[in-house]
């Protein structure tokens, strides 16, 4: 038990690293911005995106490889000295950040991350979803060592991306075995990321401590790591990234917003509207006066779109979604009725404060009574254009989808809110505080 505590933290350890290298090298030009939050997501990213180019080769992976890669991982520590000498500097600045004003702010993180751990770790991932779906491909991608042609296609639905799945079966690699029990310190690790980017973010505006209680104090988005039912599910991945989009979005960071974007698109199809919605209108958003238009922001969204509609052919991953009998789904399900019925689904969601807490009332009032301000935004407006085409996108799936609309309403509506609510609560945030005036968000 201790020697697999140990193996899951340092398979933690290699996914942040990966990060930072990917960071450091390939988007910061070797300046050291320490963001553990960024550091995890590019990690997982990069690590499944390495697989599935893996797959198109049908290159085999094995436990020995996959412990070469993450010990090579920190040699840029003895290869780079400027690399080491600023990681070191932010290592040994720590006892400064312990010793200010921020004690309050570390017991609270403290105490949150103790109690959500004591609930996560007090049974394994038993979610149907994640039993069935996510975790049942990663075993398979583990145990053939990748992806190919014909394990991609044996759980259903085969078109589900597999960024997750993948990052699970990298950590059955570190283990040596599909652990069901100690999978649970990556979803663990992405709350505890997602709450602290959150505060990074709003402790730079007014009251930025009740906004931090506000999203800590969203029941739903900590049973996702806590409750057997909902753990080890690919949503929180997905809120994850928006979080970290849509946060650099707003400090007008282009080219960090269209990566996550893109890999909340490989995380899970539901993604996939606003990654499309960012490449045809950044073309209009991106576009400012005095200022170049962020071309490399713009190829990137373009790329991961290519990258995951490619990958999805060469796999032969149809649609479940696309492929149907349009005149039949038209002749059947009247389009009005139906969207009606979904609007007023998400409105009762959003009144849901079991899930939700004040969250959407929060939410609604600043967009209502502030949206003078972001419609003379540029990247506030943007932002907001993005949300509304992912709900779009929802109902859009909740019409066509084959399954009775109101079951699929009822069984997943709060999964696909939590993807966008912390992108949201950050939003009304910035409606409220002022934000972004300039500078960026990163810390």
């Amino acid at each position: 038990m201790f020697f697999d505590l140990l193996l899951s933290i340092f398979a933690i350890l290699a996914f942040l690293q990966t990060g930072l290298i990917c960071d450091y090298y390939m988007f910061a030009r070797r300046k050291l911005r320490f963001d553990l939050a960024i550091f995890l997501a590019l990690g997982i990213g990069f690590i499944a995106v390495f697989q599935m180019v893996l797959g198109f080769f049908e290159f085999p992976l094995n436990r020995f490889l996959v412990m070469v890669l993450a010990f090579g991982a920190f040699l840029p520590y003895v290869l780079d000295s400027l690399l080491r000498k600023q990681v070191f500097g932010v290592l040994f600045g720590f006892r400064k950040f312990i010793n200010s004003n921020n004690l309050l702010v570390i017991l609270i993180f403290f105490v949150f991350a103790v109690v959500v751990g004591f609930f996560t770790f007090s049974h394994p991932v038993w979610g149907y979803d994640a039993i069935q779906r996510w975790l049942s491909k990663a075993y398979i991608f583990w145990m053939d060592g990748g992806i190919n042609k014909t394990n991609i296609l044996m759980v259903s639905p085969a078109d589900d991306p597999n960024l997750w799945s993948l990052t699970a079966s990298w950590f059955y690699y570190f283990l040596g075995k599909a652990d069901l029990f100690w999978i649970q310190v990556i979803p663990f690790s992405v709350l505890f990321c997602l709450v602290g980017k959150f505060w990074l973010i709003v402790k730079r505006g007014k009251l930025g401590l009740l906004w931090l209680i506000i999203l800590m104090f969203t029941s739903f988005l900590w049973q996702t790591v806590t409750l057997k039912a909902y753990s080890g599910n690919a949503d929180l991945l997905v809120s994850f990234y928006f979080l970290l989009a849509f946060g650099l979005l707003f400090s007008q960071e282009f080219i960090y917003t269209a990566v996550f974007l893109g890999l909340g698109a490989l995380t899970k199809n539901d993604a996939l509207p606003a990654l499309l919605a960012f490449c045809i209108l950044m073309p209009v958003f991106g576009r400012k006066r005095k200022q170049k238009f962020p071309l490399l922001a713009f190829a990137i969204g373009w790329g991961f779109l290519l990258f995951n509609f490619g990958f999805k052919y060469y796999f032969s991953l149809s649609s479940r979604y696309l492929e149907n009998d349009w005149n039949l789904v038209l002749g059947k399900r009247p389009i009005f009725e139906y969207t009606k019925y979904s609007l007023q689904s998400f409105r009762e969601e959003f009144r849901h404060v079991d899930h939700w807490g004040i969250g959407f009332l929060v939410i609604g009032y600043f967009i209502l009574s502030r949206i003078g301000r972001v419609l003379n935004n540029r990247v506030l407006l943007f932002g907001l254009v993005l949300i509304l085409a992912q709900i779009t996108g929802y109902i859009w799936t909740y019409y066509v989808t084959r399954e009775d609309q109101a079951s699929q309403i009822a069984t997943s509506i709060y999964r696909l809110v939590l993807q966008i609510y912390p992108a949201l609560l950050l939003l009304a945030f910035f409606l409220y505080s002022g934000l972004p005036k300039s500078g960026n968000v990163r810390e």
